[in-house]
């Protein structure tokens, strides 16, 4: 069973991405090649697995994901569960991710190649 299916398996009821989104991703992802991700909104991590286990698939790349709190399960548990933490750098900011995001991308001169913005569901 790849990792994708794993996640939906143990964390279905977990919000907000579903399987089938993934799978999408998984091929826009493949599709356009994206190497270097951005996420705004993290909650617990779902879809930051998600991408990190399409990324290790693809051989390449990484995802900075950003939000304002840590919640349980957190994306840290998440990642580690995966082994995907070589993946996916969470951010988390009490402030808002924006300063963050923005300081990455001006003292690293980082290019995103795609942003998944899943913040402010509720």
């Amino acid at each position: 069973m790849n990792k994708l299916n794993e996640i939906s398996k143990k964390y279905n009821d977990l919000a907000y991405m579903r399987h089938e989104q993934a799978l999408y991703l998984r091929d826009l992802i493949f599709k356009y090649k994206c190497r270097s991700l951005c996420e705004l909104g993290t909650l617990h991590g779902k879809s930051s697995v998600y991408i990190g286990s399409i990324l290790e698939e693809q051989g390449i790349g990484h995802l900075y994901t950003f939000d304002v709190k840590r919640e349980t399960p957190s994306v840290f548990d998440l990642l580690k569960e995966f082994d995907l933490e070589k993946f996916v750098t969470p951010v988390v900011s009490p402030e808002g991710y924006t300063w963050d995001l923005s300081d990455i991308i001006q003292k690293q001169e980082r290019k995103f190649d795609f942003c998944y913005i899943d913040g402010n569901h509720t």
